[in-house]
């Protein structure tokens, strides 16, 4: 069937096509994850997210849970899903790892690797046989799309980053119905493998990605979902238009689907679980560095010594000033004088 564009490591790629962007666009030489995310069923093929330039933890989704059918996917072919963090700022990427145990290329030309995102087709990339080294892993990685530019013949790199997700209340109808739809695909990275073979060149087509603009939804589009995070597209570089290639015959591989929230809502939907509560004064101390932490120390030894001189003071003052008043009363004795009044007989006898 067709398929979106998608660039080699030599090409770049849209829904059905790809581009040749130069000799391996996407970063080469990148080191093998220490998590994978696999798929039994297609050996010697890994994809992974990485954010900010490290590999994503990736967690498992709750058994009752179906990837893919939200998204309109069927599961026609092996499939691999999972939940990982998001941190609103913070650039990700889409990195392809190939061993040489992935044998469904022959007898196809090229590996096609595309990226989806919140819904939206993003770029993609071609990797020829000729590219991949079968005697080692081949990886390369995805971090960005492409608009055009105002420059005829160039491209505007637009890097995937995390956005967070406001609500919005008392909007009219037709919103909610169109921010329930944008809400379904919301906070999902899809990317899908193809094999294919018998190139041939197409005319360059680009995208529109959301900016920088907010994210915001109708609060009762959400419908309870724990939605923190979407993606937006900064503008970056500007670049030379690839040329895009397509491909007669392909034949899809596997799905890999990445819902990415926050850690917030990750405990929230009982993804991980709650951190322990933590205590406000060694959280502070945490960020302290040595030299501010021993000078703490100091100061506590010093407040807890002058505590103690205190307290001995205190005690000695109450033993010179105490009188005991806690014994029987004193019995005085009457005498009657020589006038024939009463006193009291204050002597010791």
């Amino acid at each position: 069937k067709p398929s979106p564009w998608v660039s080699l490591s030599r090409v770049r790629c849209l829904p059905s096509c790809v581009t040749f962007c130069g000799r391996l666009q996407s970063i080469a030489r990148l080191s093998i994850p220490a998590t994978m995310a696999v798929i039994p069923a297609v050996p010697g093929l890994t994809i992974n997210v990485k954010v900010a330039c490290q590999i994503a933890t990736e967690y498992a989704p709750p058994e009752e849970e179906t990837f893919g059918e939200d998204q309109g996917v069927t599961a026609s072919i092996p499939r691999s899903t999972c939940y990982i963090e998001s941190t609103s700022g913070l650039s990700f990427s889409v990195q392809t790892t190939v061993t040489p145990e992935f044998e469904r290329i022959a007898p196809y030309d090229a590996l096609a690797v595309r990226v989806y995102i919140d819904g939206q087709y993003i770029h993609g990339e071609w990797y020829y046989k000729s590219d991949i080294n079968w005697t080692r892993s081949f990886i390369r990685e995805i971090s960005s799309g492409s608009t055009p530019s105002d420059r005829k013949g160039f491209v505007v790199r637009r890097t995937f980053t995390f956005a967070p997700v406001s609500c919005v209340e008392d909007v009219a109808r037709t919103r909610i119905v169109q921010d329930a739809k944008t809400a379904r695909s919301l906070g999902v990275i899809r990317v899908t493998a193809s094999v294919g073979r018998g190139e041939k060149a197409v005319l360059y087509a680009g995208n529109t990605f959301r900016g920088n603009q907010k994210l915001e939804l109708a609060e009762k589009a959400m419908k309870g979902k724990e939605l923190s995070h979407g993606t937006s597209f900064p503008a970056g570089a500007v670049g030379v238009q690839p040329r895009m290639v397509s491909f007669n015959h392909e034949r899809d591989v596997a799905e890999f689907f990445f819902k990415y929230r926050s850690r917030g809502a990750l405990q929230r939907e009982l993804i991980i679980p709650q951190s322990p509560a933590s205590t406000p004064v060694l959280d502070e101390i945490d960020g302290l560095s040595e030299l501010e932490i021993r000078r703490l120390a100091r100061e506590m030894l010093r407040a807890k010594q002058e505590d103690r001189r205190s307290e001995r003071r205190a005690t000695v003052k109450r033993e010179n000033d105490d009188t005991d008043r806690t014994g029987p009363a004193r019995e005085f004795k009457m005498v009657r004088m020589d006038d024939g009044k009463e006193a009291v007989d204050l002597t010791d006898d």
